[in-house]
């Protein structure tokens, strides 16, 4: 079974019926150390963490899809995994507004329902 893991409230509430979330109340670096993690334990990237070419600090919202455990370690997943947690953590954070955050959340809403196709928009 895959694994949405995100830290948006939004894909959360618009999603949970159609896939398993882990949701961390947490930064993004925490996000992409989780998906790292789950990587090294077997599963696989089935999106990029760092999609839609959006700069780790320039949003505070992240939703990565990955594939249920293997019985064996994507490489590859283990490799862009583990290079988007650095890129992430050689970036400064940043302090946003209200509405700012919320548009965050619903641009990585959109980038994560192509994945998951109209699930997020039965809403």
């Amino acid at each position: 079974m895959d694994i949405l893991v995100t830290n948006n409230p939004l894909v959360l509430d618009r999603c949970k019926s159609c896939v398993h979330i882990e949701y961390l109340d947490a930064p993004l670096i925490d996000v992409l150390v989780r998906v790292r993690d789950l990587v090294h334990l077997g599963h696989a990237l089935r999106t990029h963490p760092l999609s839609g070419s959006i700069k780790p600090n320039e949003t505070l919202y992240k939703s990565v899809l990955v594939s249920g455990k293997h019985s064996h370690i994507d490489k590859q997943s283990v490799h862009i995994a583990g290079a988007c947690v650095l890129k992430a953590q050689s970036f400064p954070l940043r302090v946003f507004n209200e509405r700012v955050l919320y548009d965050m959340q619903i641009v990585d809403l959109s980038l994560i329902s192509s994945a998951l196709s109209s699930c997020a928009h039965e809403r």
